[in-house]
């Protein structure tokens, strides 16, 4: 029983890393899409184009 502890923490480690790096990467796009529709206007808009825009 005790070999589990160790795991279980590697896994909650690893879990609390994804959670704070995708917060991290959804708080760089929405910074990157404003900064992008200041330069845009808003109303000729196409995320097909978007998309393929990086």
């Amino acid at each position: 029983m005790p070999q589990l502890f160790p795991m279980n923490w590697l896994l909650l480690t690893n879990l609390l890393l994804l959670f704070i790096t995708l917060i991290l990467i959804n708080t760089y796009f929405i910074k990157f899409y404003k900064i992008k529709n200041n330069f845009k206007s808003g109303k000729n808009y196409d995320f097909r184009k978007m998309s393929f825009k990086w």
